[in-house]
């Protein structure tokens, strides 16, 4: 229903950040972003790997048919409420897939419109950077567009606007990017979803402090032992920095 039904999603089922447990001031809240179509019960895997005594999971539930800027903007306005009510001094963020450009876009607004730069830390994981070549059919083609469809073309406008400007030197971004197949250089090389060429966009790659990578399929790496262990050890080393 959030992809192909995105109002009647926000009407019935509603968008907002969900706490998984009662906020603690003594933790880090980790806000964790679904892509197309995406739930946030995808997240189970990692979720369950944290640190439960240093780190507090909230997921983002959000249609996402909707257009990104929209989706951004309305959870940079709840993060922006969280923070009014509870006073945390950092946040991280983690995002899977087209959730990524969701994640670049709120963590912009926070900290270039609303000055508030709590956020210190942005995982993405097999984001499409540069959007999707199927996209267009989508738009082009059918009687009935998705709205999110608009911003996954290639190039789009909202992909141009959220690399317009850095992310800020006060958030660290490691950049996951996924690949089936013994070669990721190879042409056409994709994770069964995304293109390579779309994750590693050169102004996302410039930008982030790692770039790992991981043989796995589109989905797989929420479940993966190995980026869930990459995962655990950026927590780490995020936490004796700040």
């Amino acid at each position: 229903m959030g992809l192909w039904e995105p109002f009647d999603y926000a009407v019935q089922v509603g968008t907002g950040v969900y706490f998984l447990e009662p906020y603690d001031p003594n933790k880090i809240p980790i806000v964790f972003i679904s892509g197309a179509g995406g739930y946030p019960r995808q997240w189970k895997d990692v979720i369950a790997q944290l640190d439960r005594t240093k780190y507090q999971p909230w997921v983002y539930a959000y249609p996402s048919g909707i257009r990104l800027a929209e989706a951004a903007r309305l959870l940079d306005g709840v993060m922006n409420e969280l923070h009014a009510r509870y006073h945390f001094d950092r946040v991280y963020v983690t995002a899977h897939s087209m959730g990524g450009l969701v994640a670049r876009g709120y963590v912009q607004r926070s900290a270039h419109v609303d000055n508030e730069r709590y956020v210190r830390l942005l995982v993405t994981m097999s984001t499409p950077w540069r959007g999707h070549a199927a996209a267009w059919m989508g738009v082009d083609l059918l009687p009935a567009t998705v709205p999110s469809w608009n911003d996954m073309r290639v190039d789009s406008e909202y992909q141009r606007e959220i690399f317009a400007q850095p992310l800020g030197d006060n958030v660290v971004h490691y950049l996951f990017f996924t690949h089936v197949g013994a070669d990721y250089r190879a042409d056409g090389a994709d994770d069964g979803t995304v293109s390579v060429a779309s994750q590693l966009r050169p102004e996302a790659v410039r930008e982030a402090k790692e770039v790992l990578e991981f043989s796995c399929s589109h989905d797989a790496v929420l479940s993966s032992e190995a980026s869930i262990a990459a995962y655990r050890r950026i927590l780490d080393e995020s936490d004796r920095r700040w």
